[in-house]
């Protein structure tokens, strides 16, 4: 039972495009919204494509960049935080963070698409 769950999981984390679509089409047949479903879709699978770089990194470099990952959410929210601060007055976390999440989102869905054709070039190299 527990190898079926850990083989969706890794499943999901190695091909999260696909679960991305899902939710989408999930949201989308839910809601009948498709900027609701899109904004859905991208707040839930983002951290599959964080997940899934850092696996790639791992494997493509044989190095860990959890740290560099963390550091660069940290300091994008820092950023829009003093950014909110300055403009406004007022700091609204939660949209602080919802931004920086989005922002990670398209960062990191294309390092996955760089990452996937580096992997497939260096293996074609390599041979």
């Amino acid at each position: 039972m527990w190898n079926i769950v850990i083989n969706i999981i890794a499943c999901a984390i190695m091909v999260p495009f696909i679960v991305t679509w899902l939710i989408y089409k999930g949201h989308r047949l839910q809601r009948k919204t498709r900027l609701y479903a899109f904004h859905k879709a991208v707040a839930w699978s983002a951290i599959l494509y964080i997940l899934s770089v850092m696996m790639m990194l791992k494997a493509i470099f044989n190095d860990f960049f959890v740290g560099y990952i963390i550091l660069f959410h940290l300091v994008c929210l820092t950023v829009l935080i003093i950014i909110q601060r300055v403009n406004h007055t007022e700091v609204a976390f939660k949209k602080a963070c919802k931004i920086v999440w989005r922002l990670s989102f398209l960062l990191f869905f294309f390092l996955y698409i760089g990452l996937i054709l580096i992997g497939i070039a260096k293996q074609l190299l390599s041979v």
